[in-house]
């Protein structure tokens, strides 16, 4: 059985890292340095479809935000949940990211392994939270 896939876009190596370290046991990551990269893979001649979307917000050129709604706008990836994570916490950001169409947030550092398992899988098994 193969493991299911998270696409993740993160500029910062060390955060990339961390998610790597804490979930690469138990799924296959793939690191797009930022949104455009994905965004040409996407556009490639029949690319892999991932289980999960987990996209940084303060990314250089396309945000995190306006990834999200680029991907969200099409309807190959309409399925496909959106993890928002953030250094940049504020006390509304949960609330406005969801509001703004991410299936959840949290917040960088990842310091709860257990809470990024707990979210990751209530993701991808389109579980509640």
């Amino acid at each position: 059985m193969s493991l299911q896939t998270i696409y993740l876009v993160e500029d910062n190596k060390d955060n990339a890292d961390l998610f790597r370290d804490l979930l690469s046991d138990h799924f296959s990551i793939r690191l797009f340095k930022t949104g455009m990269e994905l965004l040409d893979y996407l556009g490639a001649s029949d690319p892999k479809l991932p289980d999960l979307f987990v996209f940084d917000i303060s990314l250089p050129g396309l945000d995190g935000v306006s990834l999200m709604k680029k991907i969200r706008s099409d309807y190959t990836y309409q399925g496909i949940p959106i993890l928002a994570v953030t250094a940049h916490a504020m006390a509304d950001d949960e609330s406005r990211l969801i509001q703004a169409g991410f299936d959840w947030y949290l917040s960088k550092p990842i310091l709860d392994e257990k809470e990024l398992f707990h979210v990751v899988d209530g993701l991808m098994s389109k579980s509640r939270i």
